[in-house]
């Protein structure tokens, strides 16, 4: 069952703006390993830090959950596929859920759209199997 879709776009140049001169955003906001996948062999690192910002905002909208942001990773398969990673409780808040992200970015702007699923519980299964 869909709980919610949270979608959002960000321009690249507002997102670099903020890096260059507050590093202590950069700390606060993403990831090691998000800082590391960005700067690494990366043409346009800020472009992908924009592009986790999106999914990170998305998240938020679709689920309507508010944490640190540095508690919510976006990682990527081999394939390059985004999915999230949640740190601490987060992710146990966020057990009854299945997150679907798309990121797309170009040279100006980054946008991630993520629905989120809910799991049926097991009552729920239970009453669906029953009637």
């Amino acid at each position: 069952m869909i709980y919610g879709i949270g979608t959002d776009l960000i321009e690249v140049a507002r997102v670099a703006k903020v890096c260059q001169s507050n590093p202590r955003f950069v700390e606060r906001v993403f990831t090691d390993n998000e800082k590391a996948y960005s700067f690494k062999n990366k043409k346009n690192p800020y472009m992908h830090l924009a592009a986790s910002w999106a999914a990170k905002e998305s998240l938020y909208k679709a689920a309507n959950v508010k944490c640190r942001y540095a508690d919510v990773e976006v990682a990527h398969e081999e394939s390059g596929k985004p999915y999230f990673r949640f740190q601490h409780e987060l992710a146990q808040r966020l057990a009854e859920f299945t997150f679907h992200l798309s990121i797309s970015h170009i040279k100006d702007y980054a946008t991630a759209v993520v629905v989120a699923e809910a799991r049926p519980s097991m009552h729920q299964l239970v009453e669906i199997t029953m009637s």
